[in-house]
């Protein structure tokens, strides 16, 4: 990796050789943890090399997931508060 840049649309800027043999210089927002000097892996287009995505990137979908999850599991529990079970006669 070649450079990071922070704020709201934060992206690095990496260096890689294709599988060709060019070497590319091209920048992405799709990483999920990165640092300046530090060798990652890449996912590349080999019909457009400079469309890239680090290849941690979908590690990321863990945490929607997470939420996706909990929010089922509220949606159930909220369903099962408006309709009660009905209660048992007394003899």
């Amino acid at each position: 990796m070649l450079d990071e840049s922070h704020g709201r649309n934060a992206r690095i800027e990496v260096r890689y050789a294709t599988k060709t043999g060019e070497t590319i210089e091209a920048g992405t927002g799709k990483y999920f943890d990165a640092e300046v000097g530090q060798e990652i892996q890449i996912v590349y287009d080999p019909q457009d090399p400079y469309r890239l995505k680090v290849a941690d990137w979908g590690s990321g979908y863990w945490m929607s997931a997470i939420w996706l999850l909990g929010g089922i599991i509220g949606l159930g529990v909220g369903t099962a508060k408006l309709f009660p079970k009905p209660s048992e006669p007394e003899d």
